[in-house]
């Protein structure tokens, strides 16, 4: 993959557009998977250590 700046856009040509409603679904599934609900990364460890 690769990341191509916003001001160098204009120096490539579309070649395809993704028609709807394959845009919407995508759209939706990323909206969910990046607005999901996650667990935090707990230290096991250091909540073991600090126990006492």
């Amino acid at each position: 993959m690769v990341v191509v700046p916003i001001s160098e856009l204009s120096q490539y040509n579309n070649v395809a557009k993704v028609d709807s409603p394959f845009v919407e679904s995508v759209l939706s599934n990323f909206i969910r998977y990046y607005n999901r609900i996650g667990f935090p990364d707990i230290d096991s460890d250091y909540i073991i250590d600090n126990l006492d």
